[in-house]
């Protein structure tokens, strides 16, 4: 995912069952947000991988929630 030249908007880190999952919202040229969701097992060195859910939302506060319930299904929380 290039997010040159984007505006992002970052939500707060969560732990849900040994994984770090941080929400993240890029606002479109349409005005809306578009939800994206960072992952990481909580563990030094581990990997991280970012995931851009094909969405659009009205709010960024909306798009961090739609993020983080489907980083809640990704890690079983």
């Amino acid at each position: 995912m290039d997010l040159r030249g984007k505006r992002v908007f970052t939500g707060s880190m969560q732990l849900l069952n040994g994984w770090e999952i941080r929400p993240f919202a890029v606002k479109t040229a349409e005005g809306g947000f578009e939800p994206c969701l960072s992952a990481r097992k909580h563990a030094p060195g581990s990997p991280g991988r970012v995931f851009a859910l094909e969405h659009t939302c009205l709010n960024k506060e909306e798009a961090f929630e739609f993020a983080l319930a489907k980083g809640r299904a990704l890690c079983g929380a």
